[in-house]
């Protein structure tokens, strides 16, 4: 080979390699751009993915908290209920424990208050057999005719009530138990023993 023919062999062998390198610096340029974008969106997608996690996170928390906050109100107004329930039930078993005496004069008082007219049944509790009968009927009828009321008899002992009385006259029935009369004050008077009990509301 001459050397006109080398010196072109050699060209063309350099431009080759030339062309060669410049394919190769560009593959690696393109690879590393890919490289670079399939990062980027890796990290946005992963940034997404956070921030959609941390949005559940915070939606689960609210509604934890929410729950939790309708779970301990609720628990406050069983709390109060159950205790609002303890004071009229100790004001019954207080009315039931009065001495026999002081038991006849309230029933006594609260049968000439109702103004019977004509004759009227009057219906106890069971448990005070020992404490209302013919003396109390009489001493109430005294005074019954002293206003110009009606009379009262004794009628049948129920064991459908506590303490207190029923009154009965034909088809007419007048209930002064205590559990009824305290039923009728708890839903009249409930806010403001509720208020007297509780500094603050749930």
């Amino acid at each position: 080979m001459d050397a006109s023919a080398k010196k072109l062999c050699d060209k063309i062998v350099a431009d080759a390699r030339a062309k060669a390198a410049e394919m190769v610096n560009e593959a690696r340029a393109a690879a590393a751009l890919t490289l670079e974008q399939a990062e980027r969106e890796a990290q946005r997608s992963a940034d997404d993915y956070l921030q959609k996690a941390r949005e559940l996170a915070e939606r689960d928390a609210a509604r934890r908290v929410s729950l939790g906050q309708l779970d301990l109100r609720n628990e406050m107004l069983a709390l109060k209920q159950e205790l609002l329930d303890s004071v009229f039930r100790e004001v019954l078993e207080t009315l039931k424990a009065m001495p026999a005496t002081e038991y006849r004069k309230l029933l006594s008082s609260m049968i000439v208050q109702a103004q019977p007219s004509g004759t009227v049944q009057l219906e106890v509790a069971a448990a005070d057999r020992s404490r209302v009968g013919p003396e109390l009927i009489e001493s109430v009828n005294e005074e019954l005719k002293s206003k110009g009321l009606g009379s009262v008899e004794l009628g049948d002992y129920r064991d459908d009530i506590e303490a207190g009385f029923i009154l009965k006259q034909g088809d007419v029935t007048l209930n002064f138990s205590f559990a009824g009369i305290l039923n009728d004050l708890r839903e009249t008077m409930e806010s403001e023993v509720a208020s007297l009990l509780f500094e603050t509301r749930v």
